[in-house]
């Protein structure tokens, strides 16, 4: 017994699909002029309330002192002038100062300055001039290149020495 199927009777509808909507111009410039001013208002409200200053309410100060290389030290051709040298390669004028907080975010960065030949240990001295470092902080961090950080305070002078 082989019954044929008849193909349904009925028709579905076709429906056509809904019209889509178009956004125009104007509603998404008004849209994005809405949303820049209340970035802009919230900013404003922000600097208003910290006084655009850093949140820790302090003010700044700078970090002074010295960074003494003792050993891998070489003369440059100016009589007095020095940098390092045998594994000190990265110690000399410009190499990277980065002050940290106690967490180890950066605070602010510098240079050490020129190194003087002291001829008396025969150790390479720079100066070290950080400006614009955050106050408020209990402990601070100085690394000089990639030699390590060293907790101060703020106020105290830095004395570091490496070698």
């Amino acid at each position: 017994m082989n019954p044929e199927v008849d193909p349904p009777t009925e028709q579905f509808p076709i429906v056509p699909p809904a019209p889509r909507r178009q956004v125009s111009v104007r509603v998404v410039i008004a849209v994005a002029a809405v949303v820049a001013v209340v970035a802009a208002g919230i900013t404003t409200l922000v600097l208003l309330l910290t006084g655009g200053e850093d949140t820790q309410g302090g003010e700044a100060f700078a970090v002074a002192g010295t960074f003494t290389l003792t050993d891998g030290v070489t003369e440059y051709a100016n009589a007095g002038d020095c940098v390092g040298y045998r594994g000190y390669d990265d110690i000399g004028p410009g190499a990277q100062v980065t002050v940290y907080d106690n967490a180890g975010a950066v605070l602010a960065a510098g240079q050490l300055g020129p190194g003087r030949l002291d001829e008396g240990t025969y150790s390479c001295v720079f100066d070290i001039r950080i400006e614009g470092v955050p106050s408020g902080h209990n402990i601070y961090q100085i690394e000089v290149s990639h030699r390590g950080k060293i907790a101060f305070s703020e106020g105290e002078p830095v004395a570091l020495t490496l070698g």
